[in-house]
């Protein structure tokens, strides 16, 4: 009985390995260079983007708001209503002018991982919902 028991810890842990594995293979055949994102009074479509780490990425964004949008990645995550304090966990900020399309360059964060993105209009960002911006390992 122990040694079945064994087996069935040994085949689940591998089989978790093989599948996370496989995981993280599917996210890198999905990371671009490159990211669009449409900003409207509803936050950002669509809601997650996949880049590789430390990576130079060119990123458009169309803004069809008659207002500023923001298009922020945070370093850690924050809960509204997002105040100064939360600009320090800011990654990258961008503005983008009201009724435009508007094309950013930066560089990737180099740590794996999944990022918070705030992506609203300016005077929004207390009610923005949440984006994610996944980093691989390139």
């Amino acid at each position: 009985m122990v040694m079945n028991f064994r087996f069935h810890f040994v085949f689940v842990a591998l089989f978790a390995v093989m599948l996370a594995a496989c995981s993280q293979q599917d996210l890198r055949s999905q990371a671009s260079t490159t990211l669009t994102a449409a900003i409207d009074i509803d936050g950002c479509q669509p809601a997650r983007w996949v880049v590789p780490g430390g990576a130079a990425i060119t990123a458009t964004f169309t803004n069809d708001t008659t207002n500023t949008a923001q298009w922020d990645v945070l370093i850690y995550p924050a809960t509204p209503p997002y105040d100064g304090m939360d600009k320090e966990n800011f990654f990258i900020a961008f503005s983008i002018p009201a009724n435009t399309t508007h094309t950013e360059e930066f560089t990737a964060p180099a740590m794996p991982g999944e990022y918070q993105v705030l992506c609203s209009q300016a005077s929004k960002l207390d009610k923005t919902p949440k984006a994610t911006l996944v980093v691989v390992q390139p």
